[in-house]
């Protein structure tokens, strides 16, 4: 009976390690630093898009586009208040959590008006 056990684990065993060497590694996207001109590219498109009016992107995750001045940046739509997707827009902005005090140092803030005043994240210059 012994036997048996012993020879279920080590099938078990096998299979795990079998099953481990077959996974594929997936490797987070690279992203590269972006240029000034690389950046106001996209800032055109930006506002190509808001003068449009075309909500495709309304309601998707941020797409990660790349860094800029060392920190990961995103396009994203940003709704302020409750009238959306009239009352917001695409915003090329600073992936990380920045407060408004260290964005003006070197960013743009996001500030929506809607139910007063409320800061959305630090936008690119």
């Amino acid at each position: 009976m012994i036997k048996i056990y012993v020879a279920i684990i080590i099938v078990l065993i096998v299979a795990t390690i079998a099953f481990a060497f077959s996974i594929k590694k997936v490797e987070a996207p690279k992203l590269n630093g972006l240029t000034g001109a690389q950046i106001s590219a996209k800032l055109i498109k930006i506002d190509e898009l808001n003068n449009k009016r075309d909500y495709f992107g309304f309601g998707k995750q941020a797409e990660i586009v790349g860094i800029y001045n060392g920190r990961q940046l995103e396009k994203t739509y940003i709704c302020f208040g409750d009238v959306c997707p009239q009352n917001g827009g695409y915003y090329l902005k600073y992936s990380d959590n920045i407060s408004q005090d260290d964005c003006a140092s070197f960013g743009k803030p996001i500030i929506g008006i809607a139910w007063g005043t409320k800061y959305y994240g630090c936008a690119v210059r």
